[in-house]
């Protein structure tokens, strides 16, 4: 008799991996964002991560959008000046908002090169810049409403949660500062670490 092989989505498989195949939610923060969980009952919802277009809210390639957003509408006269404007623009080895287009509209790969902006919005956010601390505030409450959204799908107000991806594994403030926006809409939830990997969650 042949076992049973059933197709999901790589996301199924880091939860799975995350909590020992036991229910909770999996919170994913990379170059992309998702959330996906597991109720006791065996039933799975999954919330966001459709792609760097209209979706992938608050994860890396979020936050250097809108890093380049605040630079773009800088130059313009959208808005105030960009403090770290000139480090964004070493980053990238440009001097000018139409080179920046161009830098980032010319590249093979420019959704990569945008999310290789976040070590250095951090590293400003550390610094105090405000600019950079309103964009990791704003990241912070996107991928909350991720595991909210995801919990109410399950109708589950106490979920376990664990997380992945660099800017929360590597950046320990933001991952406080995500707890915290979680905890607001789901206080009875705990955080745990995760089990093992995506792969063992396949198998």
């Amino acid at each position: 008799m042949h076992p049973k092989i059933r197709c999901v989505n790589d996301s199924t498989t880091a939860c799975e991996g995350a909590h020992g195949g036991k229910p909770g939610l999996h919170l994913i923060a990379g170059t992309g964002s998702v959330c996906v969980g597991k109720a006791p009952s065996g039933t799975f919802a999954r919330v966001g991560g459709l792609g760097p277009l209209f979706d992938d809210r608050g994860s890396g390639h979020d936050i250097g959008r809108m890093a380049l957003e605040q630079v773009v509408q800088a130059g313009d006269g959208r808005r105030g000046p960009v403090s770290y404007a000139p480090r964004l623009f070493d980053f990238l080895d440009v001097r000018s908002v139409p080179e920046l287009y161009q830098r980032i509209h010319g590249d093979a790969n420019a959704r990569a090169l945008v999310a290789s902006l976040v070590p250095l919005v951090f590293r400003i956010a550390s610094e105090g810049d405000p600019d950079a601390v309103v964009i990791l505030e704003q990241a912070a409450q996107e991928l909350a409403a991720l595991v909210t959204a995801c919990a109410g799908k399950l109708d589950w107000p106490a979920p376990a949660i664990t997380m992945s991806g660099s800017p929360l594994e590597k950046q320990p403030a933001f991952r406080r500062l995500v707890r915290r926006h979680i905890r607001k809409s789901l206080p009875l939830c705990f955080f745990a670490p995760s089990l093992s990997s995506p792969l063992q969650g396949a198998v």
